[in-house]
């Protein structure tokens, strides 16, 4: 764990950020108990921040975000990239939101997940695996994972007594129950049912490893060595027969304008011709897939996620413009974490220049902040108009010079991060042909 991720503690009452042992969200009273604190952690909390604010170190206004963690490149230039797993890892780091999407969009269910019972665990994951050429070290690193604790009354067999339930519930009140880890996808990976089996692998050999070790450690305190009623086959596996490891539910979550044309199950991936007598005993495994666009019409609980769901849904539709969104949202204010998670999802590293770039804490103005994306956009895609027409030059009186201009005129503004949408509006093309050059770029870039 790097000495960022050390650094994070969530509170168990509100699921936002603690800071210095308080939680940073003021309407909240963990680790403070008077209004007086109250008032002196908001001074500390913004004197911290005040202190950090040099150029390398720089926080983003009312995020727990440097400018330096999110943008690689000069602002200023307009040479930058928008770290986009780093957003999303922040956005989701939050309890109330990581839940909702669990329990709305997954088990359609409000009661499963409760974010109180939610902690964040680290990222890494890796184990040493031996062969007979010699050990292989497996690393793999997830975006997002929590571990689940207590509220067991739901999974508590229904035949069993009421005190006898009471018992058990309060047995595992402050117990792991599960690991639940989030996989964020921009782009498909038909390779994914593996890359998720292999995460889910990795965690439960730890799971194991960690039981071997803390077992290993009491045999090492014991006089014989030995620990007590264990068979031959637990003594040899490391664990008792009666351990038991906690589930894991890993979740990958899609954020495409395509649909996900790749498979979800590893069985996918095999040859077609396999004989009907030897598929039943290929062992399979199934990821839990959910595509960002088509969540707009979840009732999800907290605003965050209704917002951002909404704005790509309403992006990613065809017969919904700009104007329409910028119509939907005039006056409106949106939080400022939920529509920089919007604006990397959509690859728009102008709209999170805005944002970046935006003062003030909290909400951002969604109408103003579309405008000065907008402006800024037509201004960028006239000068890249200009510069594509010197070097097609004396192709422009031809049909096909003006269709070539057209083109790399395009290509260029695809290739700033400038979305289909506003190209239509600067271009008036049709969004199948934006579109069907956008396929010519994509390839040109895999190519190179």
């Amino acid at each position: 764990m790097n000495e960022q991720e050390r650094k994070i503690e969530i509170c168990p009452n509100c699921g936002e950020r603690v800071l210095e042992g308080k939680c940073s969200n003021l309407k909240c009273n963990y680790g403070r108990e008077t209004e007086k604190e109250n008032i002196e952690a908001e001074k500390s909390i913004n004197t911290t921040k005040e202190a950090n604010m040099v150029s390398d170190e720089k926080y983003i206004p009312g995020l727990n975000l440097t400018i330096n963690q999110v943008v690689k490149g000069d602002l200023k230039t307009g040479n930058f990239e928008i770290q986009e797993d780093v957003v999303l890892k922040e956005y989701w780091s939050n309890n109330r939101v990581f839940a909702d999407l669990f329990n709305q969009a997954l088990f359609q269910d409000d009661t499963v997940i409760d974010y109180h019972k939610l902690s964040t665990l680290d990222t890494e994951s890796s184990i040493t695996v031996q062969e007979k050429a010699g050990f292989i070290n497996l690393k793999r690193s997830r975006d997002i994972v929590k571990s689940l604790r207590g509220n067991m009354e739901n999974s508590i067999n229904e035949t069993k007594k009421e005190e006898e339930i009471s018992v058990i519930a309060k047995r595992y009140e402050n117990v792991a129950l599960a690991i639940i880890g989030i996989e964020n996808q921009t782009n498909i990976d038909y390779l994914m049912p593996i890359r998720c089996m292999l995460y889910d692998a990795i965690s439960y050999t730890k799971q194991g490893d960690a039981l071997k070790a803390q077992y290993k450690e009491k045999r090492k305190e014991s006089k014989d060595n030995v620990f007590p009623n264990m068979t031959k086959a637990e003594y040899t596996t490391g664990i008792y027969k009666s351990d038991r490891l906690l589930p894991i539910i890993s979740l990958v979550m899609y954020y495409g304008r395509e649909d996900w044309d790749a498979g979800i199950y590893v069985h996918d991936l095999l040859i077609d011709y396999i004989p009907d007598k030897i598929r039943p005993f290929i062992a399979d495994y199934k990821m839990n897939l959910i595509q960002a666009k088509d969540l707009k019409n979840v009732s999800f609980k907290t605003e965050e996620n209704r917002e951002l769901f909404h704005l790509i849904g309403d992006y990613y539709d065809k017969e919904i413009g700009l104007k329409d969104i910028k119509n939907k949202y005039v006056g409106k204010k949106i939080d400022k974490m939920t529509l920089l998670a919007v604006s990397v999802i959509l690859h728009n590293k102008n709209l999170s220049k805005v944002i970046v770039e935006t003062e003030g804490k909290g909400d951002v103005a969604m109408d103003t902040a579309l405008e000065r994306w907008e402006k800024e956009i037509e201004e960028k895609g006239k000068e890249i108009g200009r510069e594509e027409g010197k070097e097609i030059g004396r192709g422009e009186g031809r049909e096909e010079g003006r269709e070539e201009t057209e083109e790399n005129f395009v290509k260029g503004m695809l290739k700033n991060g400038i979305d289909t949408r506003l190209i239509q509006r600067c271009t008036n093309l049709s969004l199948e042909r934006i579109e069907e050059i956008e396929k010519k770029v994509k390839q040109e870039i895999r190519e190179e």
